[in-house]
């Protein structure tokens, strides 16, 4: 397995999802379950597609620190999840690891965060996810799935995938960085312009590029883009200029590639653990949870389960232990 080759896998984004996917899947108690069958099923298929990656499951750590000391109304329109869905997460957790994966959560930081911080230490990473937000991160490097069964979104199908989410042409991984700072991120409460989306993002963006022959550098300050959103006589691009301080906020809080030191200071371990540790396939807790929530249709999938992660239980008396 390369030392360097991490399969990212959003563990909210996979369990939230799974458990409306499988919603009225319960235990043999009657707790609802279905979040973490369907996130089972999903990362035995991953991690059996891309058997030469170290499997990483990332989970959020609650509301970055960092954005909210910047916004303090970042995130603060939603209201707890479901508690049906909540309550999965600890089971989750403690089922993923116990199948030999490593599981990363960092108070105070997002697993969006953690994802970008470590797919830019890897020498390649497939991120697992139905998160948009990380198309930004997309390179030669670093490529998105959607599912086991669906080819990767990468550096050279991105425009297919950009145009078919977005309805407008695509020029680079900039570009997206820069269009959610002028569209926002509704569900992160980040306002952007008002009345900008992503497609007037994209027009505004491109004929930047076009006038300039190129987009400015995203950490820049974007005297140019202002100014020319300043002069131009259409209203929307006028407001743009007129609200700029609201369109650098929300590229500092919707953009990925922003690590702060301590965060980096945070992660070291990850990295030397991840070069170091052997992942072990825990066989007997793996049962032993599954026993012990009741948890459905698991077991049938066992023996698949321990050849995909690696046929580590290969030699284990699998009777005796359930």
């Amino acid at each position: 397995m390369p030392e360097n080759w991490f399969l990212l896998m959003d563990g909210a984004n996979l369990l939230i999802s799974s458990a409306f996917a499988m919603r009225g899947t319960n235990t043999e108690h009657g707790v609802p379950i279905g979040g973490v069958c369907g996130m089972y099923y999903r990362v035995v298929d991953a991690v059996w597609e891309h058997h030469d990656h170290t499997a990483i499951i990332v989970w959020d750590g609650g509301k970055s620190h960092r954005r909210e000391r910047l916004y303090p109304a970042y995130k603060a329109q939603r209201s707890d999840k479901d508690e049906e869905i909540l309550n999965q997460f600890p089971i989750a957790r403690a089922l993923c690891g116990n199948m030999g994966i490593i599981n990363v959560r960092v108070r105070g930081v997002e697993a969006d965060d953690i994802i970008a911080f470590l797919a830019r230490k890897s020498d390649r990473a497939i991120i697992y996810s139905s998160d948009r937000d990380f198309m930004q991160l997309i390179s030669p490097r670093v490529s998105i799935m959607r599912s086991p069964r669906d080819p990767l979104i990468t550096a050279e199908t991105l425009n297919d995938n950009i145009q078919r989410a977005y309805k407008v042409p695509y020029w680079s991984t900039d570009m997206i960085r820069m269009a959610y700072g002028l569209a926002g991120d509704a569900g992160d409460n980040v306002k952007g312009i008002a009345g900008v989306g992503h497609k007037k993002a994209f027009d505004i963006l491109r004929q930047y590029a076009h006038e300039m022959r190129g987009l400015p550098p995203v950490e820049g300050d974007h005297e140019e883009l202002r100014l020319m959103c300043s002069t131009d006589r259409r209203k929307v691009w006028r407001r743009v200029a007129e609200n700029w301080d609201d369109f650098m906020l929300a590229l500092e809080l919707t953009d990925l590639h922003r690590s702060d030191l301590l965060m980096a200071q945070e992660l070291s371990w990850v990295l030397t653990q991840l070069r170091t540790r052997n992942q072990l396939f825990q066989l007997d807790r793996f049962i032993r949870l599954i026993n012990e929530h009741g948890i459905p249709d698991v077991l049938d999938r066992l023996g698949f389960l321990c050849y995909a992660m690696g046929r580590r239980c290969k030699e284990i008396n699998l009777r005796a232990l359930l």
